[in-house]
């Protein structure tokens, strides 16, 4: 009876002291978690969304009138000049469909894209770099970069392809290092940009 009663305050601190260091172990891992990664998606969300609803530019007005707001079987088959990016003039066209005519709705394509694009670039830097502040790094260099938020926030395909140069650099390092979809990860978001690459329609 003694020997237990004895025992039972020093398992009874042996269990506090060990939810402590769990505690402590978990608090340090969510403050790492934000200084690395939620921060920079949160600023740089902020940036892209700012000015969303501004008058559209030249390039935006001239997107519309003459590509995106056509049947989809046109904007898929009419290349007359470089303006129409072909992928990101869908993705325009349905976001008017769904949501309306505005400013903002013929920007969400490029928007999403910024967006996307934000935390991948930490992934790819966490992989390649084997570092969460190396890749934290990338990750503020990239949503501080004003060309991707003007990008982002602009009806135009460049946000698009930013993200598809992404995902085929992230998809090709999953295949070299063996993953077997990652090959064809990388063939799929390859494979638009190389048969315009063939008709000479690199834009």
């Amino acid at each position: 009876m003694i020997r237990r009663w004895v025992c039972a305050p020093s398992a009874a601190r042996a269990t506090r002291l060990t939810v402590r260091r769990a505690a402590s172990c978990l608090s340090s891992m969510a403050h790492s978690a934000v200084s690395y990664i939620v921060l920079p998606l949160i600023v740089g969300s902020l940036l892209r969304l700012v000015d969303l609803n501004r008058d559209l530019g030249h390039d935006e007005v001239y997107t519309w009138q003459v590509f995106a707001s056509a049947s989809y079987e046109k904007i898929a088959t009419s290349y007359s000049v470089p303006n129409n990016h072909i992928l990101h003039t869908l993705l325009v066209r349905l976001a008017v469909q769904i949501f309306g005519l505005a400013e903002w709705s013929l920007r969400l394509p490029a928007l999403l894209s910024g967006l996307v694009a934000l935390p991948l670039v930490y992934v790819i830097g966490r992989r390649t770099l084997g570092s969460s502040a190396a890749a934290s790094l990338m990750a503020w260099i990239f949503a501080l970069s004003p060309a991707h938020i003007y990008c982002s926030h602009s009806a135009r395909g460049y946000s698009l392809l930013v993200l598809l140069c992404a995902m085929a650099f992230y998809a090709l390092w999953r295949a070299l290092d063996g993953h077997r979809l990652g090959w064809a990860a990388f063939v799929c978001v390859l494979s638009w940009r190389l048969m315009r690459c063939l008709a000479g329609l690199c834009t």
